[in-house]
């Protein structure tokens, strides 16, 4: 059904999440000069909702309220409707996401605001029922309410905007700078393992994310730290975590791959989208906490996430798509969960009834949803024997792919499939899998061809398989590219990708510095001008792009000894202020990249040609170590073959052979773990 002023703009949008409400009788506008003029010349406050396409809200809310006409004619009449992709326009999510915190204490998606037709936020909240709910309004009712007062109580609402324009403004360049980084990680140390829950893994209380960034710093610590009381405490949060997720609901376990978080304090029931960034984030902590503790489960999960991506998200370019709905024919975790009269049928009832005991599978069940009691899959802890369930779960498998799919996001984003690259290439070198570095050059030539951070208009962040269209490029895009490419060269060492990073963090240097701080603003110099300009720095479920764009300067200035690019980092991390002391889970890598700031990461140069004895020793013993902070780089024309390491500005005499290097190594991982414990 229309309503009297609707009109379909949205139908041919590149963003499949704007398609969803193309035909809403909502009269929606994509963000841009359009809206915005209306908005000015209406003299109409802006209802801005910023979702994206697999989120169950997102869905809920659309159906209660977008598509129905009552409710659409309200927000015609009185509002100019803005949607936004928040995967496709990260400056305008964070933006308001942080108006939104400031205004309520939280935030969420979907994200509903209403705007001055200057785009200053002046009301905010998440979902809104159509009806009242205890003491949240109906939103229709919050619709008449926020229209009143535009018209009778203006005054009042632009001077909350005003509030939180200013509030915005200073919050981005409100930190302290900190001189005494080790006091600072000292602290961090401490705080970050209050944090954990020492029960069920993770981070604080439900509902619980599996956030990559601070699971790399605990793995940091646990790795650099082994042998001492400190060492240890990290270790076991580690191990925990780690466990408690792969075997929790969160973690497919028959297809494999995260969902994006977990309601419950137990890794149980899932919030069942699956996105790219998670998979590819926690596929290296697994991967690389099987490098540095041996336990097979690790790598089993790190090895079935990847699969997971190559089978359901790579697309027949190279690429990968960003995500899967947590939806299937309208119901949120249908794809995904059962029941045991099911599990019975596809196994048999002996083989059923044991795999339904090992995986928590009963009539009761554990989610609710339309009416039914369902089982969301979670392996018991004792339950886990390599290979034991593989005929099981290949038959469940086959019953599941009968079942409505869950729907997928096709676009493809730069700052995702940087960090896909990074997860492939890096287990490609680690497990010696072929497949894994075909898949990730693959992934690098498609980037490279598409992104063309050299044109006119920068590096790309959004291409989409519909019609083409391509969005600039923000500082996270730039700087999780350049990290894949640095790691796909230190895989096997084709010059081409380490160039492609110089190229990138140049770019970095040349379009995101503030020229009175430091610290890398979000948006490039030439960008649309928005109500506030920010600097990223908060690792949360992704590392930031200052963050990432740090790591990539510290590692290519190290190789290409530039000493610039070291200081520029050292001053970005002093910037931080006390920030990672007080919130460290939210500041994983950062604080990775100052623990590496004050031992100095470990070089490893491999000169002359790799088809040798010592190289190939070498490597295989690399392979299985995971070594915080190790860059790998080889020098051609250096005559024979050797492998040098260097750390802390020493560089060691040459291995000339397997034991030497061997021995050597552990000398120097030693040392380091020594200088840590000192420093914090």
């Amino acid at each position: 059904m229309k309503t009297e002023n609707y009109c379909n703009r949205l139908a041919d949008s590149d963003s499949p999440y704007l398609r969803q409400h193309a035909h809403n009788p909502v009269d929606w506008y994509p963000w841009g000069a359009e809206a915005l003029a209306k908005a000015k010349t209406e003299d109409k406050p802006i209802l801005l909702s910023i979702g994206y396409s697999a989120c169950h809200w997102c869905h809920v809310m659309a159906h209660e309220s977008f598509e129905n006409p009552e409710i659409a004619e309200l927000m015609n009449r009185y509002f100019v409707n803005i949607k936004v992709d928040r995967e496709e326009r990260p400056d305008l999510d964070a933006i308001y996401m942080d108006a939104l915190q400031k205004m309520t204490g939280s935030g969420g998606w979907p994200m509903t605001l209403f705007l001055t037709p200057e785009g200053k936020p002046f009301y905010g909240g998440t979902y809104f029922p159509p009806k009242r709910h205890g003491q949240i309004a109906a939103f229709s009712e919050l619709l008449k309410s926020l229209a009143a007062a535009w018209q009778e109580q203006r005054s009042e609402a632009e001077a909350v905007a005003r509030r939180v324009e200013a509030s915005l403004k200073r919050s981005d360049n409100a930190f302290d700078t900190e001189d005494n980084l080790e006091a600072m990680l000292g602290e961090a140390r401490k705080r970050m393992i209050d944090y954990v829950d020492f029960r069920e893994g993770g981070f604080g209380l439900a509902p619980k994310f599996p956030q990559a960034p601070a699971l790399d710093f605990v793995l940091q610590q646990a790795a650099l730290l082994q042998g001492s009381f400190l060492g240890r405490q990290y270790e076991d949060a580690l191990r925990l975590s780690l466990s408690k997720m792969g075997n929790g609901g969160i973690f497919d376990q028959l297809a494999g791959g995260f969902h994006r978080y977990s309601t419950d304090g137990q890794w149980l029931i899932p919030h069942f989208e699956k996105m790219l960034y998670d998979n590819a984030l926690l596929a290296r902590t697994y991967l690389n906490a099987w490098r540095a503790f041996g336990d097979e489960a690790y790598r089993l999960i790190a090895e079935r996430t990847l699969d997971f991506m190559a089978r359901e998200l790579l697309s027949p370019d190279g690429a990968f798509y960003s995500s899967l709905d947590a939806d299937s024919d309208g119901i949120e975790g249908q794809f995904y969960v059962w029941t045991p009269a099911q599990i019975w049928e596809e196994l048999g009832e002996k083989e059923g009834r044991a795999f339904a005991e090992a995986f928590g599978v009963s009539e009761a069940g554990n989610f609710k949803e339309s009416g039914q009691a369902w089982s969301v899959l979670h392996l018991r802890d004792d339950a886990f024997v390599p290979g034991k369930w593989d005929g099981a779960i290949a038959k469940l498998l086959k019953a599941r792919e009968k079942r409505v799919r869950p729907g997928r996001d096709e676009k493809i984003l730069a700052e995702w499939n940087g960090l896909a690259l990074q997860a492939f290439a890096e287990a490609a070198f680690a497990l010696d899998r072929e497949d894994y570095l075909e898949i990730a050059v693959n992934c690098a030539e498609f980037l490279l061809k598409k992104a063309s951070w050299k044109e006119k208009n920068g590096l790309r962040r959004v291409r989409r398989a519909v019609n083409g269209k391509e969005n600039s490029g923000y500082l996270e895009d730039y700087a999780s590219l350049g990290l894949g490419f640095l790691l796909l060269y230190q895989v096997h060492f084709d010059a081409k990708w380490l160039k492609y990073a110089r190229e990138l963090a140049e770019s970095i240097l040349a379009l995101f510095s503030d020229s009175e701080e430091a610290g890398f603003f979000q948006t490039a110099k030439d960008a649309e001008l928005l109500i506030a300009q920010r600097k990223d720095t908060a690792d949360n479920v992704i590392p930031s792009g200052n963050s990432m764009a740090s790591m990539l300067l510290a590692k290519l200035g190290l190789i290409g000894e530039k000493m610039e690019w070291l200081e520029l980092v050292a001053r970005q991390l002093k910037r931080l202020g006390r920030e990672p002391a007080i919130f460290p889970s939210s500041y994983g890598w950062a604080l990775c990249l100052i623990q590496e700031e004050l031992i100095s990461p470990l070089e490893i140069k491999f000169n002359g040609t790799m088809q040798n004895t010592i190289t190939e020793e070498a490597i295989a013993l690399l392979r299985r170590r995971y070594i915080p902070g190790a860059v790998y780089l080889q020098e051609t024309g250096k005559g024979k073959a050797e492998v040098s390491l260097c750390s802390d500005g020493i560089c060691y005499p040459p291995s000339k052979n397997p034991a030497g290097f061997r021995e050597q190594t552990e000398d120097i991982i030693l040392e380091r773990a020594k200088k840590a414990l000192g420093k914090g």
